[in-house]
């Protein structure tokens, strides 16, 4: 019952990321979801948006995006991947 409801949750999530964050964002940002752990979720984060000043706000804006439709997230990293990449990590 429990894997069943973290399922449900996973798949909530993908859909939500594309359909309130890289459908209003890309291409300047597009958030691809890596790796989603009991309490974590890794997300790669790239486009145009890293040349400017507010790179954090950009990430941030995931999890903004997220709440009116109840999930949670909270950003605990961020780390520059290249010129063009972020990689951000959240906590669920």
């Amino acid at each position: 019952m429990m894997r069943s409801a973290f399922k449900k949750r996973k798949l909530l999530l993908r859909l939500l990321v594309n359909r309130f964050y890289n459908r209003y964002r890309a291409p300047e940002a597009r958030a691809t979801i890596l790796c989603i752990r009991r309490n974590r979720v890794v997300m790669l984060v790239t486009g145009s948006f890293c040349k400017t000043c507010g790179v954090v706000d950009w990430i941030e804006d995931i999890a903004f995006s997220l709440k009116p439709h109840g999930i949670k997230l909270k950003l605990t990293n961020v780390r520059e991947l290249g010129r063009d990449a972020m990689l951000a990590v959240f906590r669920w």
